[in-house]
């Protein structure tokens, strides 16, 4: 009976020993299959890592550009008022140059039409002009004919004392003889 027992006691070890080893090998059957989901964690874990680097790379690239970019919306606003201020100048001196240039404009119409109303004086003037010039020249064409100026003409209408040429001959002189009682004359020839 002792070996009965001994051998159930052996065969019950065996058995253990047979329980034990299936649970070992269950064991390492799921150790190694924890070690291998353990290895694929780690590499996506090592993926998961990287891809996070990435990511903060990224984010960090993403925050440069959005501080680039807020300095330039902030350039582009400093610009934009910049340029706001340069148009409100531009256009107050646009107004500015408008009423100069109304003012001007008004100005230059009231001297075109004083301008005009002269021209038209003038125009009236040389025509009543012309016309006393031509009765004036109808009036010179018999005087004209005669060769002499105006002023001539008028030396020749005026009164002046007639002008009598000396005589060239000489007067005789009777010449006193002794008792003669009648004068003798001495002929010169007149030249």
């Amino acid at each position: 009976m002792e070996q009965k027992k001994a051998e159930k006691l052996i065969h019950a070890a065996h058995a253990d020993a047979d329980a034990q080893k299936k649970k070992g090998l269950k064991l390492t059957a799921q150790k190694i299959a924890e070690e291998k989901e353990k290895l694929s964690l780690k590499g996506q874990l090592a993926i998961a890592t990287n891809n996070l680097t990435g990511a903060q790379q990224t984010l960090a690239s993403a925050q440069s550009d959005q501080d680039q970019m807020a300095t330039d919306l902030q350039s582009a606003q400093i610009a934009q008022a910049t340029l706001q201020a340069e148009l409100a100048v531009a256009q107050q001196v646009l107004t500015d140059k408008a009423t100069e240039l109304q003012t001007v404009i008004a100005s230059h119409e009231a001297a075109n039409a004083k301008l005009s109303k002269a021209l038209t004086d003038a125009n009236r003037t040389h025509a009543e002009k012309s016309i006393e010039l031509g009765k004036a020249i109808n009036a010179l064409k018999p005087f004209l004919s005669t060769g002499l100026t105006p002023k001539q003409i008028k030396e020749l209408q005026q009164k002046r004392p007639v002008e009598i040429a000396a005589p060239r001959f000489i007067t005789p002189k009777p010449i006193k003889p002794g008792k003669l009682s009648k004068p003798i004359h001495q002929s010169v020839q007149t030249p």
